[in-house]
This record gives C-alpha cells, sequence and structure tokens, in this order.
C-alpha cells in the first residue's frame, strides 16, 4: 500500500542524498560492462528490424473493406502496414500534407 511507496521514496531520496564523493561512484570496475552494453544495443536493434514486419502483419485486425483511412506525411511502417492490407483489402487512404518538408 501507501506504506511500501514511502518506503520506496525514502529510500530513493537517501541514494541520491546519501554521503560521498560522486567521483567514488564511477572509480569501480564493472567487469564485461562494455559487453553487456554491446549486447543489450545489439538486441535492441535486431528486435527494431523486426518491428515493420511485425507491425504490417497486424494490418487485417484493424484495417476492413470500404473505410477510409487518414494518414499524415509519410513513413515507411505506415506504408507498409497499408500495403499488406490491400493484399486482401480494398480502402481509401487519404495522406494529410506534412509541410513544410512533405514527408
Amino acid at each position: 500500500g501507501s506504506s511500501e511507496e514511502t518506503d520506496q521514496q525514502e529510500s530513493l531520496h537517501k541514494l541520491l542524498t546519501s554521503g560521498g564523493s560522486s567521483e567514488d561512484n564511477f572509480r569501480q570496475h564493472f567487469a564485461h560492462l562494455k559487453a553487456n552494453v554491446i549486447e543489450a544495443i545489439n538486441e535492441l536493434l535486431t528486435e527494431l528490424e523486426g518491428t515493420t514486419d511485425n507491425i504490417s502483419m497486424q494490418a487485417l485486425e484493424h484495417i476492413h473493406s470500404n473505410e477510409v483511412i487518414m494518414t499524415i506525411g509519410r513513413s515507411r511502417t505506415v506504408e507498409a502496414f497499408l500495403k499488406d492490407a490491400a493484399r486482401k483489402r480494398k480502402f481509401h487512404v487519404i495522406v494529410a500534407e506534412c509541410a513544410p518538408f512533405c514527408q
């Protein structure tokens, strides 16, 4: 309940205001830190590479026949989503201008 939340807030406050110089905190050696960060970034990149496909696979769940879809600007993800739906459904798309760049 609220006592847990208060305890967490107090703990965070103690952590942030605890004594000692901030320089001490950055002098600790963390084994394999660089490798762990690189691995996490690579996992994120792999996940991001598949997001457009994952999103466009859901198109038929969201777009129905004879609908009018309005979008703004240009997006590769939205374009893939709409093209995937257009393979099996007929619908209209209105793209509003996104001035001044018209993207």
